[in-house]
């Protein structure tokens, strides 16, 4: 891949061999035998990237509904996908050519420019807005099933051209995101414990726990209710 090379990447990356591991700090030809790693320097965007918790697989159930986007020209096609081989979960890469700033010199303009780009891309891909897109899978590590599409990078203007970037933003797709499936179940939980946290004392001295946890049921009963579909 032509394209992931030192001048595009952090001289010292994040980098693990295992989701949820603890991320080392190493040379970049040290983490580039890592299975993870950061794709991005600091103070410079080079990718947009893309995590799609979903089979992109092209085999003889067909193509997922995120593969048809890229296929149908719903989205731009990316440089690469990297891809678990049992899951067919993947990270699409987006290499730009011009690399946007961050930081204490950045253009505000431009940061609003790609970031309305990514959360085009996110929207029409279907694609995770809860990703934190600092480390993706390395697409050099041979654990990893890669299709590369593109070998030229983008530039903002071209990427635009195929998007609407008029859609919802990256923050009100996680916001939907947080309230539905698994992270809603996460977002109660937090909620849950931290008023328990503030309330078990009262509890621990003048009622039983079964009476504790009638009360904790009942409350996140109304917890749920805030949510626009209970």
């Amino acid at each position: 891949l032509d394209l992931f090379d030192a001048s595009r990447l952090p001289r010292k990356p994040y980098c693990t061999d295992y989701k949820g591991d603890y991320l080392d700090i190493r040379p970049l030809k040290t983490a580039l035998l890592r299975r993870y790693m950061q794709f991005n320097p600091p103070h410079t965007i080079h990718w947009l990237v893309l995590d799609i918790d979903a089979p992109i697989a092209l085999d003889s159930a067909g193509p997922s509904v995120q593969m048809l986007a890229i296929l149908d020209g719903k989205v731009p096609t990316p440089n690469f996908l990297v891809a678990t081989p049992e899951t067919g979960h993947a990270h699409a890469f987006y290499a730009l050519e011009t690399p946007v700033a961050k930081g204490e010199y950045a253009s505000l303009k431009a940061l609003r420019y790609a970031a309305a780009i990514e959360a085009a891309l996110i929207y029409g891909i279907g694609a995770d807005a809860c990703y934190a897109n600092l480390i993706a899978k390395n697409p050099l590590h041979t654990d990893w099933r890669v299709l590369e599409f593109r070998k030229e990078p983008y530039t903002l203007n071209e990427l635009h051209d195929s998007l609407d970037i008029n859609g919802p933003s990256k923050s009100k797709q996680r916001n939907i995101a947080i309230d539905s499936g698994l992270r809603r179940n996460c977002r109660l939980f937090d909620r849950l414990r931290y008023y328990a946290y503030q309330h078990v004392e009262m509890y621990r001295e003048d009622a039983s726990f079964d009476a504790w946890s009638r009360h904790l049921e009942d409350k996140v009963g109304n917890f749920n209710q805030a949510f626009e579909a209970p």
